[in-house]
């Protein structure tokens, strides 16, 4: 099940990583964390853009959703300044 998408560049634009689950995962949408994710490799602050799908998605600038952290309840062409290619870790709500 696809739970939400991130993209290198805004506007959903550059390489994407698609989220999933399990069949039966998905989201409470708000409810309360139901996974987290740390970002390796070429995607470690390089997100620019995402896409919710049935998750809203939370940005972190460390790893192991910690420190700085923005909430997204909806598709987000440009995530902003605060954390443009700064995160680290997503949490998935």
């Amino acid at each position: 099940m696809r739970l939400g998408v991130v993209y290198t560049d805004s506007n959903y634009g550059g390489s994407a990583l698609v989220l999933t689950g399990g069949s039966g995962s998905g989201c409470g949408s708000g409810n309360g964390r139901d996974a987290q994710i740390n970002l390796d490799g070429t995607w470690n602050n390089s997100v620019s853009s995402l896409t919710t799908l049935s998750c809203w998605l939370e940005l972190w600038d460390a790893p192991n959703t910690s420190g700085v952290h923005q909430e997204y309840q909806q598709s987000t062409s440009y995530v902003g300044d605060a954390m443009n290619d700064r995160a680290s870790s997503i949490a998935l709500l």
